[in-house]
């Protein structure tokens, strides 16, 4: 994991895909991911297998078989999974609040997923960082990391360095404010 540590102000990007909002008592950042091209595949894909599935489903009801239930099963789970991952590329969305409470922070896709609340006497500070995949390939997937006293939190995937690295300067600045 490599990060970066540098306190001087980065040039804000021209485009935000992080909405930030200043309240009275801190700092809230909306994310919403969307990858549009794994979606739209996705999508295409999903539409040729739900005919699929259809196709199967009438004829097990026209003419019901052990074999064809027992291969239709696994066809129909795999819709689910992928209608699932469809929903998780065109809706999350992470929410963070920075105020004198503390960090709160919410992913949800259609319902809520993952929630922390961290106290602000254990934030410790954010840095901008990358984790490298495991499974052998040399791509890495970008952060915002919200370093505590606990577990790390992890927010905001494959934001643009410039980006991140001004969100990261924007939310280290909130921090030593609050604190």
């Amino acid at each position: 994991m490599s990060s970066a540590t540098d306190d001087s102000a980065p040039i804000k990007p021209a485009r935000l895909r992080v909405q930030l909002e200043e309240t009275t008592t801190g700092l809230a950042l909306r994310y919403r991911q969307r990858q549009w091209g794994g979606g739209l595949f996705m999508m295409l894909w999903l539409c040729g297998w739900t005919v699929g599935c259809v196709f199967m489903a009438v004829q097990l009801w026209n003419k019901p078989e052990l074999m064809l239930f027992v291969f239709a099963v696994p066809f129909w789970a795999s819709w689910f999974f992928a209608a699932g991952l469809l929903l998780t590329m065109f809706l999350t969305l992470e929410v963070l609040n920075l105020d004198e409470v503390g960090a709160s922070y919410a992913k949800t896709v259609l319902v809520p997923i993952h929630r922390r609340t961290i106290p602000l006497d254990e934030l410790i500070k954010f840095v901008a960082s990358q984790t490298q995949v495991k499974d052998g390939e040399s791509a890495a997937v970008s952060y915002v990391e919200l370093i505590t006293l606990g577990q790390p939190l992890l927010m905001f995937p494959n934001l643009r360095d410039d980006e991140r690295r001004w969100i990261t300067w924007r939310l280290n600045q909130q921090l030593r404010s609050l604190n």
